[in-house]
């Protein structure tokens, strides 16, 4: 037998572990220790496949994905001026009118390329299960709605216009309720979360 606290081969008629001094009946052989060290090592097949992890998999497997794809997209949009070319003005005109928001539209493309490889990097702790990925995935939807929010409000002081269209709050109030309901669907599967 082998001591489950430490780890030691003891004598099977011993009631108590030699080394730690532990009772006999928390010990257990060497495949049971080994079948549960390989489910705490490797938690990707078993823990995927259990209830309630549709979301995580949409998470992982589309989710970040996408929002790594929209932020690429929008970083070149905002550092190369097509965002005011698309809608239906020039960005010529616009940073003759506003020469700051040029500053702030690079800001912004610089963020959103950031922002494109957390959700990479992002993708990829939660995938193998590392510790703190939940943590980590929650703070990448934080700053989403943060820089987001941000850069709204800068190009309003900028130009002057304090506005914010439909779009731009719908896409705030949603970053808000997914930042709670994935808080609250991770808290109850962080002990997955081993590597």
């Amino acid at each position: 037998m082998y001591c489950r606290n430490c780890g030691q081969q003891i004598p099977d008629d011993s009631k108590f572990c030699t080394n730690c001094g532990v009772s006999v009946e928390e010990t257990t052989t060497p495949v049971d220790i080994q079948q549960e060290n390989n489910y705490y090592e490797q938690p990707n097949q078993q823990a995927v496949s259990q209830p309630g992890m549709k979301w995580f998999k949409f998470i992982i497997y589309f989710q970040l994905f996408l929002a790594s794809f929209s932020h690429i997209s929008s970083g070149l949009m905002a550092l190369t001026g097509m965002s005011y070319d698309f809608a239906g003005g020039s960005s010529a005109a616009v940073y003759s009118m506003y020469p700051v928001l040029r500053a702030v539209d690079m800001w912004y493309g610089v963020v959103c390329i950031g922002m494109a490889l957390a959700a990479v990097y992002v993708r990829q702790s939660l995938a193998k299960f590392k510790e703190g990925a939940p943590n980590k995935y929650l703070m990448f939807l934080a700053l989403n709605f943060a820089f987001s929010v941000a850069y709204i409000l800068i190009a309003n002081v900028v130009t002057g216009q304090f506005s914010m269209d439909i779009s731009a709050m719908s896409s705030s109030i949603s970053s808000v309720v997914m930042l709670v309901l994935n808080g609250i669907y991770f808290r109850k599967r962080e002990h997955l979360f081993v590597n």
